[in-house]
């Protein structure tokens, strides 16, 4: 029976089996394979089991999804395939598993190959007063994180115009019944 092997976090070494004939995988309740980890969505992708084997399908996940440093929305899964659910990274194995014949690809033309780097996180040393050195891990790249700046000034402005209205209906209520 095929399984999901978690690489890293608190779940680390845990296997997941992939025994429905379609297995959703996500951070909230409700999904098969539950992944407690704040970068995998939550209904990140789903692994369908099909004639040729297994297939990978992003759930139009905030952080995406790669399979061998490719990013991916829809492949076939093979034996030892490293899977990246945001920045999660799990290996789908077993004895069931098909094996790749060939060299990893990209799943979809358009996908963009980018640097196998490009999927961990920049790593910043810091050198603190007594001159030790201290390493921090920078979070992940949300790219799809929407830009909510313009929603909070609006908000804000709203807000200082309600107050501002309201202070002068308190003044007018007060000082013009003189």
């Amino acid at each position: 029976m095929p399984y999901l092997v978690v690489m890293d976090g608190p779940q680390k070494g845990r296997r997941y089996a992939i025994a429905d004939s379609t297995t959703r995988i996500g951070r909230v309740a409700g999904n098969h394979i539950v992944l407690d980890n704040a970068s995998v969505s939550s209904g990140h992708a789903e692994i369908v089991k099909e004639n040729d084997g297994f297939r990978l399908r992003d759930l139009d996940s905030t952080n995406g999804t790669r399979v061998n440093s490719h990013r991916v929305t829809d492949t076939l899964l093979f034996r030892d395939d490293e899977i990246l659910l945001g920045d999660l990274p799990v290996v789908f194995s077993g004895e069931d598993a098909p094996r790749r014949q060939e060299p990893p690809k990209p799943a979809t033309p358009d996908a963009a190959e980018e640097p196998a780097t490009a999927t961990r996180p920049p790593v910043v040393v810091a050198s603190t007063a007594s001159g030790k050195h201290a390493t921090i891990s920078m979070p992940p790249d949300f790219r799809k994180r929407r830009d909510t700046r313009l929603f909070w000034i609006a908000a804000i402005l709203l807000l200082l115009i309600g107050i501002g209205f309201a202070g002068w209906k308190f003044y007018h209520s007060v000082f013009s019944h003189r």
